[in-house]
């Protein structure tokens, strides 16, 4: 299976897109016949121990760096962005860049999982059945795929939903969208990789109540408002993610029942999702995403679930 990520050029991949990013904002023989024999099958058992993983997902699981994302629409900036990490395009020619230390990356630092990363920003359901096939095309969802996750079904409630031809204010027509989306991704992955494991990710909670913290400047103190729409997409995300889990034989991963406490109002060291005006969270890429912390909650909680 061809590694499409490697955790040991990740820092090789931050520095320059670091610089990148930094430019922009200023203007990134001997023995037996049975010691040989035992010599030859070490690495081979060594080598059937690490499984292979295969992620699709939206920005929450890409989380490239804004400023990358931004630099990267401009011919000019794209040689300085060249070793950022990316997992082929769109057919619109967008590129799927990816955060060098994201929670697919952050899997493999234990060192017995070999992960494939597909996630893309802006990534639903049904554009995930086309990142599918093009993984099955690059090699990297086989037969010998050990797990497969889906953690994707937010963006359908919203913009990239309608450029799927659906209605977001009508939720039971996208809950049922995704179901069927989500019968169709489990058997384009089976028909390749029957034996793999399936694991639908769900989402970190967002809101404390229906509040949404959108401005984070004073230490320890966000500021939000309240978001009902925000709230019950949440519910409904939720909902048809842990149906289709039971639906298709996958493992649900409650996300938001383990990041209760962690939401854009929580404290700033204890903040799993970044604000729209934000000074105080720590270490986030992209505004109204996961802060690093947050990319580890994830890691952690999808590994337990591996």
């Amino acid at each position: 299976m061809r590694r499409s990520t490697r955790a040991s050029s990740c820092a090789s991949h931050a520095t320059r897109a670091l610089a990148a990013c930094l430019l922009l904002s200023a203007s990134i023989s001997s023995g037996t016949a049975a010691a040989t024999d035992a010599a030859t099958d070490a690495p081979s058992d060594a080598a059937s121990d690490i499984k292979n993983i295969v992620t699709y997902g939206d920005s929450y699981a890409a989380n490239p760096h804004q400023i990358v994302g931004t630099a990267n629409q401009y011919e000019e900036l794209q040689p300085l962005l060249a070793d950022y990490p990316r997992t082929g395009q769109l057919e619109s020619g967008k590129e799927c860049l990816q955060a060098p230390d994201n929670w697919p990356r952050l899997l493999e630092n234990g060192g017995d999982l070999n992960v494939s990363d597909w996630s893309c920003t802006a990534q639903t359901s049904h554009t995930m059945l086309d990142r599918i096939d093009a993984s099955i095309d690059a090699g990297d969802l086989t037969a010998d795929t050990d797990s497969v996750v889906f953690p994707v079904g937010l963006n359908d409630f919203g913009p990239w939903g309608q450029k799927d031809g659906l209605d977001v204010t009508d939720f039971d027509a996208v809950q049922d969208a995704y179901a069927s989306d989500m019968r169709e991704a489990a058997r384009r992955v089976r028909a390749v990789a029957p034996d793999a494991e399936l694991v639908i990710g769900g989402m970190p909670q967002l809101t404390a109540g229906d509040t949404f913290c959108f401005v984070n400047v004073v230490p320890n103190r966000p500021a939000g408002v309240p978001v009902e729409y925000l709230t019950r997409v949440q519910d409904a995300a939720q909902s048809m993610q842990r149906d289709s889990a039971a639906e298709i034989g996958a493992e649900f991963v409650d996300l938001r029942a383990h990041s209760q406490g962690h939401d854009s109002c929580a404290p700033d060291q204890q903040r799993y999702i970044a604000g729209l005006i934000d000074t105080t969270t720590p270490d986030y890429k992209m505004i109204v995403h996961p802060s690093q912390l947050g990319q580890e909650f994830i890691a952690g909680q999808v590994s337990a679930a591996l």
